[in-house]
C-alpha cells in the first residue's frame, strides 16, 4: 500500500501532455492494464475468500520540498503592493544575482506591476553609447593605448570600467529579449503545422542530435530526446500565451526566455512553477495607471541599431510612446 501511495504521490506532480504528444497512446495504453490488474486481482481476492479492503484511502499528502502550493503561492503574490516598476528598480535588477524561487516570484510579480518611466533610465543604465554589440567597448579599449596624456589615459581607464559593466549588463538582457522572441515566433510557427509534418520536424532533429551514435544507443537517447523536445514546446507555446497576454512586460524580463534544452531536459524552474504560470494565463492584470510600452520604446532606444528594428518589427511596431501594454 505504502508503495502505491509513493506511486501516486508522484503521479500527482505530472505535467499535462501536449495535444500531439506521441505519449497519449502509452498513458491509455497503461490505463487499460492497471484497470485489467484491478480486475484480475478482484477475482483472485473473492476467489481467495479474501473480504476487499473498503477503507478508504488517506489523502495524499503530495511532497513540495517546503514549498507551498501553486494556488497558495500565487495567491501571496497577488496580496503585495501592486507599485509599478521603476527605471531605477529595472536597471538594479540587472546586476542582481537572486535564488530560484525569488526570480520565479520577481518575474512574475513584474508581470502584474507594470512599469513606469519618467524618460530617465538612461540615468541608471549609464550614458555609455550601447550599440547592441561588444564591437565599441573593444574599439574604446584600443583607442586608450593611443592617449597620450597619461592622466586622460588614467580617465578613460575609469570610464571604460564603467562602459564593461554596462555593456555586460545589456548585452545579457539582449540575448534573454532576442531568446523571447525566437521562442515565442517558434510557438506560433509550430501551431501553423499538421500533426504528421510535426512528427517527421520531430524525427529529423534528433536524427542529427544523435548522428554519430551506435545504432542500439541512438534508439534510446531519441526516446529522451522526444521526450525533451515535447517540453520545450510546451514551455515556448506557454510563453507565447503570456506574450499575448502581458504584452511587452514579458520583452522587458530576460526571465522569461525559456532556458530548457535537449542537453539535459532541465527546465531551470521548480516544480510549482509551471502550475503558477498556468494560474497566471487564468488571471489577467489588473487595470493600473503604468507605462510600460513608454518604458519599453525609451529601453529599445538606448539600445538602438538593428537589435531595436527587429524588435519593433516583433512587436508590430507599436512605438507609439502613449501607448500601454
Amino acid at each position: 500500500m505504502k508503495s502505491l501511495e509513493k506511486a501516486y504521490a508522484e503521479v500527482t506532480k505530472l505535467e499535462p501532455l501536449e495535444d500531439d504528444s506521441d505519449d497519449r497512446n502509452n498513458i491509455a495504453r497503461l490505463h487499460r492494464m492497471a484497470g485489467l490488474m484491478y480486475m484480475h486481482l478482484t477475482g483472485v481476492m473473492y476467489a481467495s475468500g479474501i473480504e476487499p479492503d473498503t477503507d478508504c484511502w488517506r489523502e495524499i499528502e503530495v511532497p513540495t520540498d517546503g514549498k507551498m502550493i501553486p494556488q497558495t503561492r500565487f495567491n501571496s503574490l497577488l496580496a503585495q503592493d501592486m507599485v509599478p516598476v521603476t527605471a531605477q528598480d529595472w536597471a538594479y535588477d540587472l546586476g542582481v544575482c537572486l535564488g530560484q524561487k525569488a526570480r520565479e516570484e520577481g518575474a512574475l510579480l513584474r508581470l502584474y506591476r507594470g512599469y513606469t518611466t519618467d524618460g530617465n533610465l538612461r540615468d541608471y543604465i549609464g550614458t555609455y553609447a550601447y550599440n547592441g554589440t561588444f564591437i565599441s567597448i573593444c574599439e574604446a579599449s584600443f583607442s586608450i593605448e593611443q592617449i597620450t596624456n597619461v592622466c586622460d589615459r588614467l580617465y578613460r581607464r575609469e570610464m571604460l570600467q564603467a562602459d564593461i559593466k554596462t555593456d555586460d549588463k545589456l548585452q545579457s538582457y539582449v540575448h534573454g529579449l532576442l531568446g523571447i522572441i525566437q521562442a515565442i515566433r517558434y510557438a506560433r510557427e509550430w501551431g501553423t503545422l499538421d500533426r504528421a509534418t510535426k512528427g517527421r520536424y520531430r524525427e529529423a532533429v534528433i536524427a542529427d542530435l544523435v548522428a554519430g551514435e551506435e545504432e542500439l544507443e541512438r534508439k534510446k537517447i531519441s526516446v529522451v530526446l522526444g521526450h525533451r523536445h515535447e517540453k520545450i514546446v510546451k514551455a515556448r507555446k506557454d510563453l507565447a500565451k503570456l506574450y499575448e497576454q502581458f504584452g511587452v512586460c514579458i520583452l522587458l524580463d530576460a526571465f522569461w526566455n525559456p532556458s530548457i534544452c535537449y542537453a539535459d531536459g532541465k527546465t531551470g524552474r521548480s516544480i510549482t512553477f509551471t502550475s503558477m504560470v498556468a494560474i497566471a494565463l487564468k488571471t489577467p492584470p489588473r487595470e493600473m495607471p503604468h507605462k510600460s510600452m513608454e518604458f519599453f520604446v525609451e529601453l529599445m532606444d538606448i539600445i538602438g541599431g538593428p537589435v531595436r528594428d527587429y524588435v519593433f518589427d516583433f512587436v508590430d511596431n507599436r512605438t507609439s510612446a502613449g501607448q500601454t501594454v
